[in-house]
Order: C-alpha cells, then structure tokens, then sequence
C-alpha cells in the first residue's frame, strides 16, 4: 500500500476517474444529441394523447436522436415520461 502514499499516483488515479466522470456523464447529457436533416431547424409536433413512448419513437423514426441512450436517462431525470405536453417545438442541429 505504499503506492497510495505518493501524491503522483493519487493524482493520477483521480484524473482517471474524472475522465471516467466526463466520458460517462457530462458528456453524454451535454455534448450535442440532435441531428437534423440539412442542419436547418424544424418543426416537431406532439400530438395530443402522445405518451413518452410515441414521442421518444418519433424521434428516433425520423433519426433526430444521435445516442438513444443519452435521451432516455436525460428524459428520465426531467420528468419527462409523466410531463409530455402537447405542442409545436423548434429542433435545431446540435441540441442536447
């Protein structure tokens, strides 16, 4: 246990694990998540009675999501799937 002893090490262990952090985390939530068609903004409708299923396959039928996994868990902590309203949105190229 004398490795844990040198403040080099110890430095570079916690490097590791907030590049671990950043990779696993911050990146997937905040990195850009859309992609449209030709960059441009478009219009996304939700129609009434759609659920967060109908919404999320929407979505991903008009291949605007880039990490799926990324949408759900982001979704999952704002509530999403219990607050989906209806409405017009403007998606734009590069959204988180």
């Amino acid at each position: 246990m004398k490795w844990l002893k040198n403040p080099l090490v110890l430095f570079g262990v916690l490097l590791v694990l907030l590049w671990i952090g950043y990779t696993k985390v911050y990146q997937p939530v905040f990195a850009p998540n859309v992609k449209t068609e030709n960059g441009q903004p478009l219009e996304f409708y939700i129609h009434t009675g759609w659920d967060y299923e109908k919404v999320g396959q929407e979505l991903l039928e008009r291949k605007l999501i880039k990490d799926v996994t990324a949408f759900h868990w982001v979704a999952r902590q704002m509530n999403f799937p219990r607050h989906v309203y209806p409405g017009r949105y403007m998606i734009e190229d590069g959204m988180s």
